[in-house]
């Protein structure tokens, strides 16, 4: 017997014979969905008894049908009056679905760090607050970081260097701060706010990413000393930190937070020969001095240190002019993980910069004569890259963010699949309040377990060349994130980001970038006729 819908349990089978099947016939593709034929249904009939029915007649089970497979319900309405209230019932509970649906769509969620693949502005955010979390000195207190605290108080103190060192980032996962990337950092980040200030805004971003560059160009200032004499030379500080094969404790043996060293931390220096690293110096300078223009003072001052320093490090002659990495006294540490392979580039890029910032050609001519020779310069396999060795070109990254074939984000925080065992000590070590000494941090390093502390917005460096990511604390190479690579990251959201909406109602395409702000300082002399 046909099953009945909406029937009483007492009908009896008389009552039900009298009762004539209305068929309800369509057809059903593989996938499940409905295949319409023009203006009606495809159909071959399958009696509905929750097992279909073979039909023998004339043989045509055997030949194959031309439609996908399609079911004939012999639905038999018992009771017109149980039928119209299943009817009823089902409407009704479709459109409460959709109702609560609709009202979970658009409540407020919770805030959660897991963003959509395609949301830029998460993303954006997210970038941001990585910095936060590489910030050495006096931590400030309104930071959604909350396992960081106040650390590196007597950088720049050491048996041989008296000098205010404190403040600036971490480079990495390890404690020491870098002048180069630091430098470029600052150089791209506040390039960035040039060009896309508006989009900032309207992220609600501007304040906190210029809060992460003057964090920088402050420390900055402070890496630069004048000569006292014009024969005197100048000083530049490369480095904070080391790491070395004597034994002792240091920035790279000890796996420790920030917050807890008790080792001494080596200061590097170096002279006017550091061109390179005087180079990018000058161009972050220039560059966060046109970020912070409403500040008339702190922008000149910035400008004032760039031209300063340009003007010993522009000099040419023999032992004048090469890479910081090239003296051992110098270079230290940053040979193994920021190797100059030239200086030509760095110089051209910060009288680029210098020119933007003054309008002063004579910062121009200088970055186009020098342009061709710091070409001539670039490595084979550099050409078309942009990072922090090489200013000429430039390129950005959606791959990052998960499209790729390990489907993982390789930003932290980023997506449904992010990695989470950093190579990086001040997530990788509970913030509860204790001090843990070099031993103690140690078995955080080889931890199977997920770092404690998610470092929010860090791009880890990746995958190898066929795609392999071993998300493992002990294999930096995959797993450790620079501020270096987020300056770009932070540039290539920034300019995905959507462009800010015309209030205006006129035609014109926004594309959200501002075209003039970086020419503002340049005049146009008219050729006399």
């Amino acid at each position: 017997m046909p099953h009945s819908l909406g029937s009483p349990a007492h009908n009896s089978a008389s009552e039900l014979a009298d009762v004539q099947p209305v068929r309800f016939v369509h057809t059903i593709s593989e996938s499940g969905r409905l295949l319409p034929s023009s203006s009606q249904w495809n159909s071959i009939e399958i009696d509905y008894g929750l097992f279909p029915q073979s039909q023998n007649a004339s043989g045509y089970e055997s030949l194959p049908s031309r439609f996908s497979k399609s079911v004939d319900f012999h639905l038999i309405i018992a009771d017109r009056t149980y039928f119209k209230r299943f009817v009823y019932i089902t409407i009704a509970t479709v459109l409460l679905l959709s109702f609560l649906v609709l009202l979970l769509h658009f409540l407020p969620h919770k805030h959660n760090h897991h963003g959509s693949s395609k949301n830029l502005t998460s993303a954006i955010n997210q970038a941001l607050v990585f910095f936060d979390a590489q910030k050495s000195g006096s931590y400030p207190k309104n930071t959604t970081v909350k396992f960081r605290g106040n650390s590196g108080l007597q950088d720049g103190i050491t048996r041989d260097t008296h000098a205010d060192l404190v403040g600036g980032f971490y480079d990495s996962g390890n404690n020491i701060k870098f002048s180069f990337p630091t430098a470029y950092t600052i150089t791209v980040l506040s390039w960035t706010v040039i060009e896309y200030h508006q989009k900032y805004a309207d992220i609600g971003e501007l304040d906190h990413v210029k809060d992460i560059i003057k964090w920088g160009s402050d420390y900055l200032l402070k890496l630069f000393l004048p000569p006292n004499s014009t024969f005197d030379p100048i000083t530049l500080y490369s480095q904070v930190g080391t790491g070395n094969d004597t034994g002792v404790d240091n920035d790279i043996s000890c796996w420790q937070r920030p917050e807890d060293m008790s080792y001494e931390r080596l200061v590097s220096k170096c002279d006017s020969t550091a061109s390179d690293l005087a180079g990018e110096i000058i161009a972050a300078l220039s560059a966060a001095s046109m970020v912070f223009k409403e500040d008339a003072n702190y922008s000149g001052n910035l400008i004032d240190r760039a031209e300063n320093l340009f003007d010993h490090v522009s000099k040419e002659g023999p032992n004048l002019q090469g890479t910081y990495t090239a003296n051992i006294a110098c270079g230290e540490q940053a040979r193994q993980f920021y190797n100059s392979s030239g200086y030509k580039d760095e110089l051209v890029w910060g009288g680029a910069w210098l020119f933007f910032a003054t309008g002063n050609t004579t910062y121009l001519e200088y970055a186009t004569e020098k342009f061709a020779s710091a070409e001539e310069e670039e490595l084979v396999f550099e050409k078309g890259i942009f990072y922090w060795n090489n200013k000429l070109t430039a390129s950005a990254v959606s791959y990052i963010l998960g499209e790729n074939p390990m489907k993982m984000s390789y930003m932290v925080g980023f997506g449904d699949q992010y990695p989470t065992h950093v190579h990086h000590r001040g997530a990788s070590i509970p913030w509860d309040g204790q001090q843990y000494s070099c031993n103690d941090g140690a078995r955080w390093l080889n931890a199977k377990e997920p770092n404690p502390n998610d470092l929010l917005g860090a791009m880890v460096a990746g995958p190898d060349r066929n795609d392999l990511f071993l998300d493992e604390r002990d294999k930096p190479w995959f797993t450790e994130p620079t501020i270096s690579s987020n300056a770009g990251l932070v540039a290539a959201l920034i300019a995905l980001q959507d462009p800010p909406r015309d209030s205006s109602g006129s035609n014109t395409v926004n594309v959200g970038i501002d075209k003039d702000s970086i020419f503002e300082n340049i005049q146009i002399v008219p050729v006399a006729p």
